[in-house]
């Protein structure tokens, strides 16, 4: 059994164990166990901030309501910000893509993710990288397996820790990019260089939860989505996607 494997096994475990008690008391977590709106993936948006945010939960949404959290700390930024579970990676990814393959002057794209949402996120970039699809944020929190970032994202932070001693459980691994990327990668490990990023003790169940990290990933956003009038005055300029034999540039 894979070290992801094993990572999945516990999450089931434990996710059956809350879901039992949520049921019983309506947990706050519930909302973070709803798919997300697919109506909301479009390549523009009408908020204070141009661009979109697409958030991906881990394994069944039960463990990364500190994603629900971001969105909702977004969206008070004025972003356009929405939230999907792991499961929907395969609908979200063919979404996107309708959506986002041949828009004129689509805003920026952008994808946050979770622990197995990690994974879905990446898996999401490499399929709009084959419909030359530009993604122009990726923020993931402790992956599982995958790791490789594909050429069409132009700057992805991934913060991860990795396990304790020989374990590999409940751990994240570095990303690389795909050969041939111009896109940057940086990937902080919280338990090193970027140690004082987080609170005390931070680990993959919290990491999503982390208020300290959260506001890095929140400045990440803002950085990438521009105020509306910043953004229009772009538009059709440098805010036009050209394509070569490398993917999706600026």
């Amino acid at each position: 059994m894979t070290p992801g494997s094993l990572n999945m096994l516990f999450f089931r475990l434990c996710a059956a164990t809350l879901m039992l008690g949520l049921s019983a008391f309506g947990g706050g977590c519930v909302t973070s166990m709803m798919p997300g709106d697919l109506a909301q993936v479009q390549p523009t948006s009408d908020t204070a901030r141009a661009g979109r945010v697409y958030l991906i939960r881990g394994w069944s949404g039960a463990f990364s309501w500190g994603i629900d959290d971001l969105a909702r700390e977004l969206k008070a930024q004025g972003v356009s910000a929405h939230v999907f579970q792991s499961d929907q990676r395969v609908v979200l990814a063919q979404t996107l893509v309708e959506r986002y393959r041949g828009a004129k002057d689509p805003e920026p794209l952008c994808l946050i993710a979770h622990s197995q949402g990690s994974d879905d996120a990446l898996f999401i970039a490499s399929e709009l990288s084959k419909a030359n699809v530009a993604v122009d944020l990726l923020l993931t929190l402790d992956n599982v397996d995958l790791t490789t970032v594909s050429k069409n994202v132009r700057l992805a932070y991934h913060y991860w820790k990795p396990g304790s001693g020989d374990s590999n459980f409940l751990r994240g691994l570095p990303l690389t990019p795909e050969p041939g990327s111009t896109g940057r990668v940086i990937n902080v490990n919280i338990a090193e260089d970027g140690k004082g990023l987080t609170e005390p003790n931070a680990s993959h169940v919290t990491m999503d939860k982390d208020t300290k990290l959260r506001g890095h990933l929140v400045n990440h956003v803002l950085a990438a989505c521009p105020e509306r009038a910043a953004w229009a005055a772009t538009r059709g300029k440098a805010g036009a996607v050209l394509l070569n034999n490398n993917g999706p540039r600026r």
